[in-house]
């Protein structure tokens, strides 16, 4: 069978690799074991395998927007995700199993206006004129997910951030139940400024902020 770097494969490419089995069967259960997603490619039906997307990260997925009125000002959120000492590895063979679920999220989104690209080490996904990134750190020890959007759809980018987390953590408690995983959150000024490493609040200084400021304080800013 030809290799495809974006891990994407027909059911004709696996069939005429193994001619004496019904390979849409075996594809089918693999889908339904989370190895793969079935996708539409302009109407060609294809198996996404993530864990052999080998594509390299594009230059300009998250680039700074120009500045205003060429395009509206931004708000922006983020943070990353750690499982504890000694258990840092894992988060490198979690990533396919959390791309496949990602494929699947975009799929049973309410929008239409959604799009995901994913290559080896990390995802994109847009829906209308929200933004998320999500990114498997050179060690592959830790996660970091950002959203950004216009600064009237703040909530809009909050909620989009807790629906991917929610998808994540789907992934964390199918593989490993119980493990914790520590949010650290990013600063937003951090983030907007694209500064090369962003400021991180670990997560007992955000509860010490939320105790202070009170429960409607945000982490998605300007």
């Amino acid at each position: 069978m030809r290799l495809r770097f974006t891990g994407c494969y027909t059911v004709d490419d696996f069939q005429m690799s193994m001619p004496e089995y019904d390979t849409l069967d075996l594809l089918q259960v693999l889908d339904a074991l989370r190895l793969c997603t079935q996708c539409d490619n302009d109407g060609e039906i294809e198996y996404e395998f993530p864990c052999y997307n080998f594509v390299e990260t594009l230059d300009g997925l998250w680039d700074p927007p120009p500045p205003p009125p060429a395009a509206p000002e931004l708000c922006y959120g983020g943070l990353r995700l750690r499982s504890p000492t000694g258990t840092e590895y894992l988060m490198g063979s979690f990533f396919p199993r959390i791309q496949v679920q990602l494929r699947h999220f975009a799929q049973e989104y309410p929008s239409r206006d959604v799009d995901l690209y994913q290559w080896s080490e990390g995802s994109k996904f847009c829906t209308g004129r929200l933004e998320s990134l999500l990114t498997l750190s050179r060690g592959g020890h830790e996660l970091e997910l950002k959203v950004r959007g216009p600064c009237d759809s703040r909530v809009a980018c909050f909620y989009l951030m807790e629906d991917l987390l929610n998808a994540l953590e789907q992934v964390f408690a199918d593989m490993s139940p119980g493990l914790p995983i520590e949010r650290h959150y990013l600063s937003p000024t951090s983030l907007r400024l694209h500064r090369g490493a962003p400021v991180v609040q670990p997560p007992e200084q955000l509860a010490t902020a939320l105790l202070r400021d009170g429960p409607h304080s945000s982490n998605i800013s300007r």
